[in-house]
């Protein structure tokens, strides 16, 4: 373990070396190049606007779920609501581009495969409903998982139906479950994600946003629509 130490220079009043900021300036050019092109289309609206997807589920967030289950290749995938930023509606046969991808997850989190236990996915998945009907980053955007939710049933207890990988939940199964390293360090509530064993660690883990982008690349079309994942009584 390494840890860097570091000496602040003031430069917020230097005149910029020309030679240097012209090359910054190509580089920063090929960059927004890059960002900006298409890597998908969607034949359906997604909605990343705030309130929507700290508070249920979202085609965007389905998207974004799949894709880390898909590059995961896990039984299921949870993603925090909070970590989709961009605010965003998408008309349908609108284009996605990677500066898109980078706008809705900004955090530069890795995608982490943790092994859990049914019975401590569940838990993080009762955490991730349990603010509800208030709004909140916890809350679960999810694939390979469906869930039956009573939201007047006390916190801890809401979850009524739940299937993972197709099946009933099996509490004494471990599973591999696609999340990010936020997750995976047990923070937002989801403290049994945090005892969960992670197949490589965080911090060698795969870039999130890059996973995505590279998934809708080629996916090309995007389909992703409200499945009834997560229902809400």
């Amino acid at each position: 373990v390494w840890w860097p130490q570091f000496r602040v220079i003031d430069t917020a009043t230097v005149t910029p070396d020309p030679e240097v900021a012209a090359v910054v300036a190509g580089y920063e050019r090929e960059l927004a190049r890059q960002m900006d092109v298409t890597i998908a289309t969607t034949t359906g609206t997604l909605d990343s606007r705030t309130e929507t997807v700290r508070t249920q589920e979202t085609a965007v967030g389905n998207l974004i779920a799949d894709a880390m289950r898909a590059r995961g290749k896990a039984d299921a995938a949870v993603m925090n609501g909070g970590g989709i930023r961009a605010g965003k509606l998408y008309a349908a046969g609108e284009g996605i581009s990677r500066r898109d991808v980078q706008a809705e997850l900004p955090f530069s989190n890795n995608l982490v495969v943790i092994q859990i236990s049914g019975r401590d996915l569940k838990a993080g998945l009762e955490n991730g409903v349990s603010q509800l009907p208030k709004s909140s980053g916890r809350f679960p955007q999810v694939s390979g998982i469906t869930m039956d939710v009573d939201v007047a049933r006390p916190a801890g207890q809401r979850i009524v139906a739940l299937q993972v990988a197709g099946a009933p939940l099996d509490p004494a199964r471990i599973y591999r479950v696609a999340t990010n390293d936020f997750l995976a360090s047990g923070r937002d509530g989801y403290v049994t994600f945090g005892t969960a064993k992670p197949l490589l660690p965080p911090r060698d883990s795969p870039p999130l946003a890059n996973e995505v982008m590279e998934y809708l690349h080629n996916l090309g079309t995007v389909r992703a629509d409200i499945e009834g994942r997560i229902k809400l009584r």
